[in-house]
């Protein structure tokens, strides 16, 4: 399974996406230092008024990006080998077609997983660190704090990884690329709207609602792949 994974990196040549993931990182950072210093040049009012709201802001951000940016992966890797026909010359390996696509499904979780965990911990330091040169909430943020967030981040890391598999079946349905895009685009917005607010209005915040919908995900993935490789493709 990894030696299958390495010749999928180098046979999609993944540059546009480590550009990509660089690119979400810092766009979402500069948002919310834009946010906080513009509003307090403005009327010096704080937009966030603790820790708590400071960290959340970034962490629905990038929840609202790193489901996109997986549905983008899909619809790449997986469905756009379907939509072009190169899925016919794909299952001619000698490999079985399960592993083929759980292979490639796998990767699209694995670099989510990596881009979220890892553009929301540089979030929380940079934060941390700007916060405590020039406020941009009306407290000081310790390095506790900071590591407090931190499982909580690679525990939605793993549900964000099974959350996006959910634009998968859309996709297959017609094995459309835009089709998978649209559809993680919704899943997205409906989870993650109503920030502001009406935060505690989010669906995503209901606990119960991530755990679920990341095992649905993977169970609609799971039922995807096994319909695929029963059919003619």
């Amino acid at each position: 399974m990894i030696h299958l994974m390495k010749l999928e990196l180098m046979k999609e040549k993944f540059t546009g996406t480590l550009i990509a993931l660089v690119s979400i990182m810092l766009f979402c950072l500069g948002f919310v230092v834009l946010i906080c210093y513009s509003t307090l040049a403005e009327d010096g009012t704080f937009p966030f008024t603790t820790v708590q709201e400071l960290f959340l802001i970034g962490d629905v951000l990038y929840r609202v990006c790193f489901i996109v940016f997986a549905g983008v992966l899909i619809a790449r890797v997986v469905v756009g080998e379907f939509d072009t026909g190169n899925a016919r010359n794909l299952f001619t390996y000698p490999i079985p077609r399960k592993k083929l696509l759980g292979c490639k499904l796998l990767l699209v979780s694995l670099i989510t997983f990596v881009g979220y965990t890892v553009s929301n911990l540089v979030y929380i330091v940079s934060v941390t660190l700007i916060n405590n040169w020039k406020n941009m909430v009306p407290q000081h943020i310790s390095l506790q704090m900071a590591a407090e967030a931190v499982p909580g981040i690679l525990l939605e890391g793993v549900l964000l990884c099974g959350i996006s598999l959910l634009a998968l079946p859309f996709g297959m349905r017609k094995k459309s690329v835009s089709q998978t895009i649209v559809a993680a685009s919704i899943i997205s917005m409906v989870l993650n709207g109503g920030f502001g607010d009406n935060v505690n209005g989010r669906l995503y915040s209901i606990a119960a609602v991530p755990v679920l919908l990341c095992l649905v995900g993977i169970v609609a993935a799971v039922y995807t792949c096994r319909r695929v490789c029963r059919t003619d493709v």
